[in-house]
């Protein structure tokens, strides 16, 4: 069996956090030999199983249902042993391919996701190579996650107007939209009037390039954030931080292309320190569009509580 996850991370960094529980792919084999020493726990599924082992859980990845890790049983069979008294010798992955399994989980609706993105920006500190049969699994592995997450993606993202990119399924309020891009612009002009924006700024090269990708992100976070702000009832408490924490996330969760959203994983910390301190005052003269709790309201969805889902 293959182990992944922070169980494979401490066998190369030993001061990487304590783990959880076990991150396992293997066959059908390895699960009826499992059978026969842990009781079952849990959600059970074709692809996957959950045992029970002394009060944590173990999950199994069936590499007989699921193409990509029967691939990477094979890559990594030759790799180093985690020998374990009850659940046998445990092949251990290089680090960069556990890297991987978490970058490509956090586009979606992972749980812990902020605990996620800490460890990815750990690990980017640690790790120094990325030997070649990591980085050839790269491509099967967002493959993986699309096929598993895609669908439900797809479905939670269709009518939630997160960006003013062109591919988007749906677009915010234009005349808004296009009103707090320039009251919270992070240049001369709006990033989105630029020229080849949401084209990645084709005309442009090297860390010019990258730094209005950046400062594009994050003027599109903070209109995002914003909108947050303007729907939630005046008397609705979010903090600014909250509000721009929740939008970096929501952006790169949402309809975005996915390379603009593994963008935003991959600069998260470089693009929430384009984010200036103070943004909110800078709206202080559409607090009148925030809707009143107190006021009767024909529609019930109206009012809802903002829930900002940060600690997932």
């Amino acid at each position: 069996m293959l182990v992944f996850g922070s169980r494979a991370l401490r066998f190369y960094f030993p001061q990487f956090r304590q783990p959880k529980d076990w991150d396992l792919a293997g066959t059908l084999a390895d699960a009826e030999r499992l059978d026969r020493i842990l009781p079952r726990r849990g959600h059970q599924a074709p692809y996957k199983a959950h045992f029970d082992y002394g009060g944590v859980t173990v999950e199994l990845d069936i590499a007989d249902e699921r193409i990509f890790w029967a691939r990477a049983l094979h890559v990594f069979r030759d790799a180093p042993i985690l020998d374990e008294p009850v659940l046998g010798p445990l092949r251990v992955p290089p680090p960069a391919f556990v890297l991987f399994t978490k970058q490509v989980g956090l586009i979606y609706g992972v749980l812990h996701w902020h605990k996620n993105l800490e460890d990815l920006y750990q690990l980017q500190q640690w790790i120094t190579e990325v030997p070649a049969e990591a980085r050839e699994l790269l491509r099967p592995m967002q493959e993986h996650a699309r096929g598993m997450h895609g669908e439900h993606h797809a479905r939670g993202t269709r009518s939630q107007p997160d960006a003013c990119h062109p591919k988007m399924p749906t677009q915010p309020e234009p005349e808004l939209h296009r009103r707090l891009h320039q009251q919270l612009k992070l240049g001369a002009r709006p990033m989105i009037e630029l020229d080849g924006a949401w084209q990645a700024f084709p005309r442009l090269e090297g860390e010019e390039k990258l730094q209005h990708m950046r400062l594009l992100f994050a003027e599109e976070a903070l209109v995002h954030a914003a909108t947050l702000h303007l729907r939630s009832p005046r008397q609705a408490t979010h903090s600014p931080a909250e509000l721009q924490r929740a939008a970096l996330r929501r952006l790169i969760q949402s309809a975005l292309p996915e390379a603009w959203r593994y963008f935003g994983i991959n600069n998260y910390r470089e693009i929430a320190a384009l984010i200036p301190d103070g943004w909110a005052e800078r709206i202080r003269d559409l607090e009148h569009l925030r809707p009143d709790a107190s006021l009767p309201c024909d529609d019930p969805n109206a009012l809802a509580v903002l829930d900002l889902g940060d600690e997932n």
